[in-house]
């Protein structure tokens, strides 16, 4: 059928695009480090994004008693803060020691970390908490990698 031409400039936009995204892939494979700069630029972006995502995520799932966005937005900005310091710390370590086996642990960590904080900040029962990480770390998990994808989609846009 005869598409409009807002839908057509809209099909010849994705497109190209595709095209370019397709390009900077083989330019990638060609030489991997030219993905550092573009991705330097996204990633902190996305995280910026991320962490009030996280605080809207929280104002969802504990959403009696009222407690203030703002609150959230803190915790929030509280355990994106001790994520990036522990993936920092495995960064530096396996520059020294050659691999990062461990990384797991740290996930797993960091995973224990947030439970128990939650429980402790927001003064639920533990299944309750338990119940809520579990949704959280669910959603959060589609919503990071949504992100992830996206930006390194633009990243091989921009090679």
């Amino acid at each position: 059928e005869g598409a409009s031409k807002d839908e057509q400039d809209w099909a010849r936009w994705i497109e190209a695009k595709g095209q370019r995204i397709m390009e900077g892939y083989e330019h990638a494979l060609a030489d991997p480090i030219k993905l550092n700069g573009p991705l330097n630029i996204w990633l902190p972006r996305l995280m910026l994004v991320l962490v009030p995502i996280f605080a809207l995520l929280l104002a969802i799932m504990h959403w009696w008693p009222r407690v203030f966005l703002f609150e959230h937005l803190v915790f929030s900005i509280h355990i994106h803060t001790v994520a990036f310091v522990a993936l920092a710390l495995v960064a530096a370590t396996a520059a020294i020691v050659g691999h990062s086996e461990f990384l797991w642990a740290v996930w797993l960590l960091l995973a224990i970390y947030l439970w128990m904080a939650m429980y402790r900040v927001y003064a639920r029962s533990w299944w309750l908490t338990t119940l809520k990480f579990l949704a959280l770390m669910m959603v959060y998990s589609i919503v990071l990698m949504t992100g992830l994808i996206t930006i390194f989609a633009i990243a091989l846009s921009e090679i």
